[in-house]
């Protein structure tokens, strides 16, 4: 077993984590401490064989195509599908041209109003009820989808 303040400077210097002047400070003490000779000799025997017997694994030659494609697929925003969004800005105009139908309808047998007048209001009623379930709609979505 290596002296215990040395082991871990070997370690360090088979990994290239020590400056020049500790590695020749882990030289000198090697030199004369036979346990840490050993365990030296240990380590630069294990040292090479890893580094000859190792090889890195060969990448298919699609590798790179199949990775860069996946980084812009995850690198896209996701797709929010819109028809839930878009189904309830048409119910909701539905719902403000009903209203504004009836409303007009209520409004146009006023006496005082002339004959035409009863049309212009019922359709102009159903306009502004449209205009604002439309901007509630919008309003909504853009909450939804984080549009400022």
């Amino acid at each position: 077993m290596a002296c215990e303040k040395f082991e871990d400077q070997i370690m360090n210097y088979f990994e290239g984590a020590l400056s020049e002047q500790e590695r020749r400070s882990v030289n000198r003490h090697v030199a004369g401490c036979p346990e840490c000779h050993l365990f030296f000799e240990q380590q630069s025997r294990l040292e090479e064989t890893l580094a000859g017997g190792l090889t890195p694994p060969a990448a298919s030659p699609y590798f790179r195509q199949r990775i860069l494609r996946q980084l812009v697929r995850e690198s896209q925003p996701a797709r929010v599908p819109y028809w839930p969004e878009l189904l309830d800005l048409l119910g909701a105009a539905a719902v403000a041209v009903a209203g504004g139908l009836l409303l007009g309808r209520l409004t146009a047998d006023l006496p005082a109003l002339p004959p035409k007048a009863g049309v212009v209001m019922t359709w102009a009623a159903a306009g502004v009820c449209w205009l604002a379930g439309f901007g509630l709609a919008i309003r909504e979505g853009s909450r939804r989808f984080g549009i400022k």
